[in-house]
């Protein structure tokens, strides 16, 4: 800012950046004294800075708090001068208030920083980096025996550590040291130490004792009890946190797999049902591929589970061990035959099934999981090749005399001839992120099998030998008579009569999928690739007459999701039965957190049978049951 002042402090001439910063025009400041913008606090300094400035020849600085024209107060530095003979002063201003407050909040901090180090109850102190202390608070007289004037001259004998300097630790984070007093006596402290720095380059050391002295070997076993059991406590909230990452990727990534993989469960379901030139062979290969569809989505619901911290609730049917042997062989095949065979590894597969095993009680696609993980781990414990062993058989009870009673457990295991366990590993084997892989393994495998079991009312029996195999048994409680079903139920497609189907879905593939299963039962289907398009194309039917008698929509859908479609649905035709689609659609239905005007939810990936019943008891003849 520059202006011209008379000798009385009058504003005789602005310039631009002066009206703007004051916020005044030159008519409204022309005339006016300097002294009236200055603040009532610093009005008697700056009166006395101008009397001097206006002496003739005499040049004067200082710096006020001025109010502005839109009533703040600004921080103003003025430079004033009167060349002689001149009758009038000439100001160069500018706005310091940013500087001025750095400064105000520097020494407030340098106020601050200075009263805990001079107060501050435990010994603190400063030093070059040679070594020299700087500082020495009263704490450190009191202590350590010895007053600042004695320090800054280098009278102990004991000198304390510094930061930095050749062969020197950065920082020192506890360690103990014996120092001693001007009056003899020997104290035994703790000593932290942290380097200072200056522009980026080290310029010293500060310090913080603490007096142990007259700690016991009591006191100090108890704080490091209590840290060994923080440390273990952030180990646990570590995994936790892992898990609900974990967790969290599935649930994003979740919607993905499951769309990818309905059209192919469903084109398999086709194809077993109404492709009749298909070989018995060609028919063993595609329910080996259903099964394998149904374990993966299986396997990314639980994985979300880990997220949400509770287990799911699983229903628990009779299944035969014997025949999941060999769908679990057929599955794992490249990974025990084919891979080990391309690096020159030969590993034997022997299946050694006892016949008449009774049925037991769990769920087939966790166990099919669970025997898939111990495979690969046998697999990766024979790098040179072996035999891979699978058994079956009935688990004969600890002091069971009578040999013909009903037996209670059944097992199946995976015995390896590979590099085995020690204690240690074999002990840790099951506790999640626990690996012996390295970074090839991530130690979630034998926790799913483990949390798999229990889910499964099982138990995992661990045997191995370091150098000689492992032995890895599963027993599972034996189905009672009452729970198996005398017939094998044989699924029957219910009928119901032809009927006109909206299919809402932003992924091609599932609405093309979905529409070909659908008019194999004869319906005629209209497809929307998206909940906007949707909710026009409902609209747009009973505009002409052509009402849908059923919606299917997904859940998850960019810009309007499943929710918004099935309440734009029932707003407009409330009688319209809705049909979610979605990858937690059991999850949905177990806790009763159905969405609002949704009659009915499938399970993505989507079974065709599923699917027909659904349509079936939203056909306009039959009534709508509850879900």
């Amino acid at each position: 800012m520059l202006a011209v002042l008379s000798i009385d402090g009058d504003f005789v001439r602005v310039n631009a950046a002066a009206e703007e910063t004051l916020g005044r025009g030159s008519e409204a400041l022309i005339g006016t004294s300097l002294l009236k913008l200055v603040d009532p606090r610093d009005l008697h300094s700056v009166a006395e800075s101008f009397v001097q400035t206006g002496k003739a020849g005499s040049k004067g600085s200082f710096r006020s708090r001025c109010t502005l024209g839109n009533g703040r107060l600004r921080w103003i530095q003025w430079d004033l001068r009167r060349a002689p003979n001149a009758r009038e002063i000439y100001a160069i201003a500018r706005d310091v208030t940013d500087h001025c407050t750095a400064e105000a909040e520097l020494a407030r901090v340098n106020e601050i920083l200075s009263t805990v180090l001079l107060t501050a109850p435990l010994p603190i102190w400063a030093s070059d980096p040679e070594g020299r202390i700087q500082f020495w608070n009263e704490s450190a007289e009191n202590v350590l025996g010895w007053s600042s004037d004695e320090i800054f001259n280098g009278d102990p004998p004991d000198p304390l550590p510094c930061c930095g300097g050749a062969h020197k630790k950065n920082r020192l984070t506890g360690e103990k040291m014996s120092w001693k007093r001007r009056d003899g006596s020997t104290r035994q402290l703790r000593v932290w130490t942290a380097p200072l720095h200056e522009n980026g380059v080290q310029c010293g050391s500060l310090g913080m004792i603490v007096d142990v002295t007259e700690y016991d070997a009591e006191v100090y076993d108890a704080l490091q009890r209590a840290y060994n059991d923080l440390r273990d406590t952030r180990e646990a909230v570590m995994q936790h946190e892992r898990l609900r990452v974990l967790g969290q990727m599935a649930s994003g990534i979740g919607h993905d797999i499951n769309n990818a993989l309905s059209p192919v469960k469903l084109y398999i379901q086709l194809l077993l049902e109404d492709e009749g030139s298909l070989t018995d062979q060609g028919r063993r290969y595609l329910r080996t591929i259903k099964s394998a569809i149904e374990d993966v989505s299986n396997t990314v619901a639980r994985i979300r589970e880990f997220y949400r911290l509770r287990e799911p609730k699983l229903t628990l049917a009779p299944l035969n061990l014997n025949e999941l042997v060999p769908q679990v062989v057929d599955l794992t095949r490249p990974r025990w035959r084919d891979i080990p065979q391309q690096g020159g590894v030969m590993i034997e597969m022997v299946t050694d099934l006892t016949e008449n095993v009774p049925p037991v009680l769990g769920t087939e696609s966790e166990l099919r999981e669970a025997l898939t993980n111990l495979i690969f781990n046998a697999v990766d414990a024979m790098p040179n090749g072996g035999t891979l062993t699978i058994r079956t058989g009935v688990v004969q009870e600890a002091g069971e005399m009578d040999h013909l009673a009903a037996p209670r457990h059944a097992y199946i295991e995976i015995a390896d001839t590979g590099v085995g366990m020690d204690e240690d590993t074999c002990r840790r084997c099951l506790e999640p992120f626990f690996t012996t892989k390295g970074e090839r393994g991530t130690g979630l495998g034998l926790a799913m099998v483990y949390g798999a079991m229990q889910r499964n009312n099982g138990v995992v029996d661990v045997r191995s030998i370091a150098g000689k195999g492992t032995i890895m048994r599963l027993r599972l409680e034996v189905a009672r008579a009452a729970a198996i079903p005398s017939d094998k139920v044989i699924s029957s497609h219910t009928a119901s009569s032809a009927m006109r189907i909206l299919v809402i879905d932003d992924d091609p593939l599932v609405s093309q999928a979905l529409s070909d299963t659908l008019e194999r039962g004869g319906h005629q289907v209209t497809t929307a690739s998206g909940g906007e398009l949707g909710i026009d194309a409902f609209r747009a039917a009973r505009t002409h007459g052509q009402s849908f008698d059923v919606v299917l929509t997904d859940l998850g859908m960019p810009y309007v999701d499943g929710r918004r479609v099935a309440s734009a649905i029932k707003a407009d035709s409330p009688s319209t039965p809705v049909v979610l689609l979605t990858g937690w659609g059991r999850r949905m239905v177990a806790e009763n957190d159905v969405p609002t005007h949704v009659d009915h939810v499938l399970s993505k990936p989507v079974d065709a049978t599923e699917l027909r019943d659904v349509v079936a008891r939203c056909s306009p003849d039959r009534a709508l049951r509850p879900i």
